[in-house]
């Protein structure tokens, strides 16, 4: 008797898997008509150069020269900002030593955090 319900429950899900499977592919044929129609129906995009603008006459343009900033004193100078950035490390020979001194340096930040 499972085994009949199990059977019945399995050609209701594949018929209904089929026919939202046709409703797809006819949804899409559709559509796809559709922009064909369009497409059809819109005049090709006409090519017409732009106008160029009249230029404007010699003695209505004024050059404008940029005002120079004045110059700050020498006392207003801004300090530079300290970086928080580590200097960089020496120069080691091998893979080995950069490792140990990478994991040190991560131990001493994540004591300094604690």
């Amino acid at each position: 008797m499972k085994r009949l319900i199990a059977l019945g429950i399995g050609v209701f899900g594949l018929r209904a898997l089929i026919r939202r499977r046709r409703s797809r592919t006819a949804h899409a044929d559709e559509l796809r008509e559709k922009l064909a129609a369009n497409r059809a129906a819109e005049p090709p995009p006409s090519v017409v150069p732009p106008e160029p603008e009249p230029e404007p006459a010699a003695s209505a343009v004024v050059a404008e020269k940029p005002k120079p900033k004045p110059a700050a004193p020498p006392s207003a100078k801004k300090p530079k900002p300290e970086s928080d950035a580590e200097p960089a490390p020496p120069e080691t020979d091998s893979v080995d030593e950069r490792r140990a001194e990478v994991h040190a340096r991560a131990r001493q930040k994540i004591d300094e955090l604690s």
